[in-house]
């Protein structure tokens, strides 16, 4: 049982490299973990902590030791910015559409692995794009 869990935590893991990669390549970033406030990199940090805690079953905590932060700063990128970019669409446009094209890129990247990634990205095709606005709504509310 436990080479199992080893198993489906290192594939996990793997998964959420890829995409902190990603993150970073899109916004030009070495590393989004480092102590930065500037925009660019909250904004990359919003971005890595939806997508990982849309597309994993981590908390908040261990999101956090991810990126080098606290469980309330997932917190606060999930409820509270996040929240924000979804209620005025018409300003942040271009952070959502950021979302969405990281996590096709991904899904496009890995559409070969979709056995060795099933844990996490649960049945999506790499030919299935959802909308904006379906991905959103059906992860409208976060496991607490």
């Amino acid at each position: 049982m436990t080479n199992y869990q080893n198993v489906k935590d290192f594939k996990i893991l793997t998964m959420l490299r890829q995409i902190k990669k990603l993150v970073e390549n899109y916004y030009n970033i070495q590393d989004i973990s480092v102590k930065n406030r500037r925009p660019k990199f909250v904004e990359a940090r919003v971005v890595y902590s939806i997508i990982v805690r849309q597309n994993s079953n981590y908390t908040q905590s261990e999101i956090g030791n991810l990126i080098n932060r606290d469980h309330s700063s997932i917190y606060h990128y999930n409820e509270k910015i996040y929240d924000s970019w979804i209620s005025f669409p018409k300003f942040n446009i271009d952070k959502l559409q950021s979302i969405q094209i990281i996590y096709n890129n991904f899904i496009e990247q890995n559409s070969h692995k979709a056995e060795f990634y099933n844990v996490a990205i649960d049945d999506k095709s790499s030919n299935e794009k959802k909308s904006l606005s379906k991905i959103f709504r059906q992860r409208r509310c976060f496991a607490k």
